[in-house]
């Protein structure tokens, strides 16, 4: 048995697919490229393959990422041609890489995602020092419903790594943040900027756009690449 962790990318129209069918699509592709896969034991087998973190419909991509194991010692650029040729347009894998011992799940290592956010139909005018404002506060704090539907009050200023500004123009700005999305907690970018938003005054009808650019793993306190 071998392990293949692969970096994908999910853009333009099949953005609009769910997590759940993009899981059935690169598996029927999978199977029409007679990749000799892995299948669970039991009543109901299905192939070993698992998802480091679900991508909110509609969302682009182009650091996404997935196990599989499979039968054959295939080499990775075999594998990764051999899969594209039979992926719809805008699902493609960028890279592979083998383990053939066992490693730490891709849930349970992937810690914080980067976007690139798009803040259009707003007022720019001194969005740089407001910005600046916003992140030197010492806590963030934001109410948040629990599973159990209470409300709880949650400081995120910890959940934002980094804020980089990336252009300013007209009514536009365009940010790249890293953001954590762990087990230990998790901030969409939504409640980002719409609490950023309230802070420094931003229009009520301003517009968001969002691409997820790559995910990434804590290693010793260090954001680092989940494949290098």
């Amino acid at each position: 048995m071998i392990l293949l962790r692969c970096k994908f990318k999910k853009i333009d129209d099949i953005c609009y697919i769910s997590h759940l069918e993009t899981m059935k699509t690169i598996e029927r592709a999978l199977r029409r490229a007679n990749i000799n896969l892995s299948f669970t034991q039991g009543f109901n087998p299905h192939p070993k393959m698992a998802f480091a973190q679900a991508l909110s419909l509609g969302l682009e991509s182009y650091g996404e990422y997935m196990d599989v194991e499979i039968e054959d010692d295939l080499d990775e650029e075999v594998f990764i041609n051999k899969l594209n040729e039979q992926m719809p347009m805008g699902l493609v894998f960028i890279k592979a890489k083998k383990f053939k011992e066992k490693t730490k799940s891709l849930m349970s290592i992937v810690s914080h995602s980067r976007y690139i956010i798009e803040i259009k139909n707003i007022n720019t005018k001194d969005i740089k020092s407001k910005i600046n404002k916003y992140m030197k506060q010492e806590e963030i704090m934001i109410m948040k419903k629990t599973k159990k539907g209470k409300l709880k009050e949650i400081d995120i200023k910890k959940r934002i790594h980094s804020i980089d500004i990336v252009e300013v123009k007209d009514d536009l700005v365009v940010l790249n943040t890293i953001l954590q999305c762990s087990s230990e907690g998790n901030l969409k970018p939504s409640i980002f900027v719409s609490n950023m938003a309230q802070f420094i005054g931003l229009n009520e009808d301003y517009k968001m756009d969002v691409n997820r650019i790559d995910l990434y793993k804590n290693e010793d306190g260090k954001i680092m690449p989940i494949l290098d």
